[in-house]
C-alpha cells in the first residue's frame, strides 16, 4: 500500500522532454528527478516479497497505483501521459536496485533467522521474512542509474557530434567499458570493428546493424545498447525517420564539400590578386575582399543549386 505521502494531489506537474526513442533525456536536472521521485515510488509501493518482476507486473494494483503517483507529478512531452513501456521498465529496474541495497545492507553475511526477525522499518514482517527467504537463493544484481539517453547525449557533447550521429553501436560499446576506458571483451570489439569495416553500412540504426550480426538476434522486448523502453518494433518505425536523417546527411556532407571547393577557390583567387598588386599593376583600393558583398550571392548561389 503506499503511503499518503505518496499520493499528495498538490502537485503542478513537470513535462519532461523525450528523445527518438521516447527515452526522458532532457535536461539533466529534471530527469535526474524524475527518476529519484519514481524511486521513491518504487520503495514505499512495491513489496519486496515477490521473488520476481512477472507477479510484481500482473498484479491488478500495484503497477497502477504507482504510474498513478507519478502521472500526478509529472507528464511526457507531446504524448500528454506518463503510461509507457519505459516507465514501468524505470519501476521494475528501481525495484531490483532496492531490493539489492537491502541485500547488501542487511541480509548478506549475517544468520537468516536472526535477519528474518528484524525488519527494516517500514516494511512489514511477513514481507521482510519471505524477502529474506528469497535472498538465500536468488542473486542480486546492481544495475547502473544513468540512463541509456542521457548517455547518449552526454556522448554527443563529449565528441562535439550532433545527438543523432550517435548509434547503437556506439553506446553498446561505451556501455561495455572499463572506468579506465578499456572494453570489458577486447574480442567482442575487434569483432565489431571489424564487421564494421567490411560492411560500413551496418553502423548505421536498424534491427539487422553490426550489433545482431556479432551477438545475434535481439530478446523479446529489447535492443541491446539503447536502454530501457526500446525494442525491435518501435525500431522499425523509426525506420522512415531514419533513413529521411541519412539523407539529410549526406545533403549536409555534399555541401559542405563544395562551400570548401569554393573557399579553396577563393583563396586562390586572392593570393593571385595580391600577387598582381603587388607588381603595381592594380590600385589597393580597387580590388574587392573576397569576403565582400560582390562575392557572396555568387557564392550563395552556387550553393543552392
Amino acid at each position: 500500500v503506499f503511503r499518503r505521502s505518496c499520493l499528495k494531489a498538490s502537485y503542478e506537474k513537470v513535462i519532461i522532454k523525450l528523445n527518438e526513442w521516447a527515452q526522458p533525456n532532457e535536461a539533466k536536472e529534471e530527469v535526474d528527478h524524475f527518476i529519484t521521485k519514481l524511486g521513491h515510488i518504487a520503495r514505499h509501493g512495491i513489496p519486496i516479497r515477490y521473488d520476481s518482476w512477472k507477479p510484481v507486473c500482473s498484479h491488478e494494483s500495484i503497477i497502477p497505483n504507482a504510474i498513478k503517483a507519478l502521472g500526478k507529478m509529472y507528464v511526457f512531452e507531446n504524448i500528454n501521459i506518463i503510461d509507457t513501456n519505459l516507465t514501468i521498465s524505470k519501476f521494475q529496474k528501481a525495484w531490483k536496485e532496492y531490493k539489492h541495497e537491502l541485500f547488501t545492507k542487511y541480509v548478506k553475511d549475517q544468520p537468516p533467522s536472526f535477519v528474518r526477525e528484524h525488519p527494516k522499518q517500514g516494511i512489514p514482517l511477513q514481507d521482510w521474512r519471505q524477502f529474506v527467504d528469497n535472498c538465500n537463493t536468488e542473486k542480486f544484481k546492481c544495475l547502473g542509474r544513468k540512463s541509456a539517453a542521457v548517455a547518449k547525449v552526454e556522448m554527443a557533447k563529449e565528441k562535439g557530434v550532433p545527438v543523432s550521429s550517435i548509434t547503437r553501436l556506439d553506446q553498446h560499446m561505451h556501455n561495455h567499458k572499463r572506468k579506465n576506458g578499456e572494453h570489458q571483451d577486447l574480442e567482442l570489439a575487434e569483432k565489431l570493428n571489424g564487421y564494421t569495416t567490411l560492411h560500413p553500412e551496418s553502423r548505421e540504426m536498424s534491427v539487422n546493424d553490426a550489433i545482431t550480426k556479432v551477438l545475434g538476434p535481439d530478446s523479446r522486448g529489447s535492443f541491446r545498447g539503447l536502454g530501457e523502453g526500446v525494442c525491435k518494433t518501435s525500431v522499425k518505425k523509426m525506420k522512415v525517420v531514419a533513413q529521411h536523417n541519412l539523407a539529410l546527411k549526406e545533403m549536409n556532407a555534399n555541401l559542405e564539400k563544395r562551400l570548401d571547393v569554393l573557399q579553396n577557390a577563393m583563396l586562390e583567387n586572392s593570393a593571385l590578386l595580391r600577387e598582381f598588386m603587388s607588381q603595381g599593376r592594380m590600385p589597393m583600393a580597387d580590388v574587392e575582399s573576397p569576403r565582400s558583398s560582390h562575392v557572396s550571392p555568387v557564392l550563395n548561389e552556387y550553393i543552392g543549386k
